[in-house]
């Protein structure tokens, strides 16, 4: 059965065909009119969209036999586009680690050693993980993407004349990061993630208010995802009026981290070079070290994963 579904608030096509096998929760009474409608709920996570009982479980044992095989599509994208496997799997690990960041609230190192693992996360927008890594974010052509962050202080300039740009709330000043890359590729590995459940998936709508972050909840978690994956063959992206939030998933990021870096270690020293002749990423123990002594407030953003002097 085919069901076309049309939105007027998606940064994407306007009709958007839905295919649907099979439904478990299809209620028969409320289709036919008698009885009233529950909110939809069921597709609100990434977990209950693909039917995912145990996430432990698909972590540690179903994600790298889904997503080495499934990830060849935007590894291709990246190669075509001039990014070899190594350098997008280094973008990739780079991106989740960020997010991770970003929405545990720019801990310090101390703040984090006390802290631990949040239960909760704050949404990222896509415009702020725009803003710290991307190399064209200077471009006017591209300025609807930083939608999400804001210019609160502008008496702070730093030290090339730029203003310090800011969450939208103005509770955070985003880091200068080391590591960047082109607004493409920063929507390709996000694309990457959500679709194999390392970064859960929110759409928010400008203005906001009550009313439309009610809307924006009820769109069913499949279609932010394909909404989100077609702006990776768009040149026009606009995201003034509708952005894409990202978060970990709060009871399985340990998991969901441990999946992605162990799966891209195998992946990439499939690609090319084994990791004894060019190893693109740091050996998990000196993660660890980094992870636990780097200072952020005191240099540059850089994923402790990715060896620095390979990138």
């Amino acid at each position: 059965m085919t069901r076309t579904t049309t939105t007027d608030r998606a940064p994407s096509p306007r009709t958007v065909p839905l295919f649907i096998e099979g439904n478990d929760f299809f209620e028969f009474d409320v289709w036919a009119g008698l009885g009233e409608a529950e909110p939809v709920v069921w597709r609100d996570s990434f977990f209950i969209w693909k039917r995912i009982r145990d996430p432990e479980r698909y972590f540690t044992y179903d994600f790298s036999r889904l997503f080495l095989p499934g990830s060849e599509f935007y590894f291709r994208e990246a190669r075509d586009q001039g990014v070899g496997a190594h350098d997008f799997a280094k973008i990739i690990v780079t991106v989740a680690h960020f997010v991770e960041r970003a929405a545990s609230g720019y801990p310090t190192k101390e703040e984090r050693a006390l802290k631990g693992t949040p239960k909760t996360f704050r949404p990222v927008p896509f415009g702020e993980i725009f803003a710290v890594l991307g190399t064209n974010v200077e471009d006017s052509a591209y300025s609807t993407l930083l939608q999400g962050t804001n210019i609160f202080t502008p008496g702070i300039v730093l030290e090339d004349g730029k203003y310090c740009r800011h969450t939208e709330d103005g509770q955070y000043q985003l880091p200068p990061s080391d590591f960047r890359t082109h607004s493409r590729f920063l929507i390709l590995a996000l694309s990457l993630l959500v679709e194999y459940g390392t970064l859960h998936i929110e759409v928010k709508s400008y203005p906001s208010d009550e009313y439309s972050a009610k809307r924006d909840s009820d769109i069913p978690y499949d279609r932010r995802v394909s909404w989100f994956t077609e702006l990776i063959l768009r040149y026009d992206t606009d995201l003034s009026e509708c952005t894409f939030c990202f978060t970990p998933h709060p009871e399985f990021s340990k998991n969901a981290w441990k999946a992605l870096v162990t799966t891209l270690r195998y992946q990439t020293d499939c690609l090319g070079l084994s990791s004894l002749d060019s190893e693109c990423f740091e050996h998990e123990d000196r993660v660890e070290y980094l992870e636990e002594k780097t200072e952020y407030t005191r240099v540059n953003y850089w994923c402790p994963v990715v060896r620095r002097n390979y990138f």
